[in-house]
């Protein structure tokens, strides 16, 4: 998983770190190795991986976040997923907690699925655009939310999915890794 994430930071953009309150249990045999104990409000280590399930929200210094729902779609605008994929449709609120202004981006999310391989995540494809579709990069001002809809493309058959993201920020320049924070859910 480590690795994923070293991909996934070259993309992301610079976001904090610090704690969530949420947590829950993982599906049977998914993931295990991102099992360990959630942190309480206010401790932060970026050892820990937070996770929670559809409908929980977690907590970042920069932002909270909420997956409203997923679900399998055909299309969407015109955009079908490649051959041996389906499109995952995820609805995801985003609250700004931080105090200013912060930049967002579809990297700042990823979906992944079962298969333990290095290749088993993805991100919402750029071509993927329209009203209500999380814009490629946008700011976010101080407390404002916002819901978007955030759509990977995903292998037919997948079941066990979550979405990610993980902290990235820099601390006296140089630049760290905060947490990482799973929502799990089945399909």
């Amino acid at each position: 998983m480590k690795k994923i994430f070293a991909l996934m930071a070259a993309m992301m953009m610079a976001v904090s770190l610090v704690a969530c309150s949420s947590s829950s249990s993982l599906p049977s045999g998914f993931m295990d190795d991102n099992k360990s104990e959630s942190s309480s409000k206010g401790s932060s280590s970026s050892e820990k991986v937070l996770d929670g399930r559809i409908g929980d929200t977690l907590h970042t210094m920069f932002f909270d976040f909420t997956v409203d729902s997923a679900e399998f779609i055909e299309e969407k605008n015109g955009y079908t997923a490649s051959e041996g994929n389906v499109l995952l449709d995820t609805v995801i609120t985003i609250k700004n907690t931080y105090g200013q202004e912060i930049p967002m981006s579809i990297y700042d999310f990823q979906a992944q699925w079962e298969d333990q391989s290095e290749e088993a995540y993805s991100f919402q494809s750029e071509e993927l655009i329209g009203e209500g579709i999380m814009p490629v990069k946008s700011n976010l001002k101080r407390g404002e939310s916002a819901t978007y809809h955030l759509i990977f493309e995903v292998p037919v058959g997948s079941k066990e999915l979550s979405i990610s993201t993980r902290e990235y920020y820099t601390e006296n320049g140089v630049e760290k890794e905060g947490d990482a924070y799973f929502v799990y859910f089945e399909i």
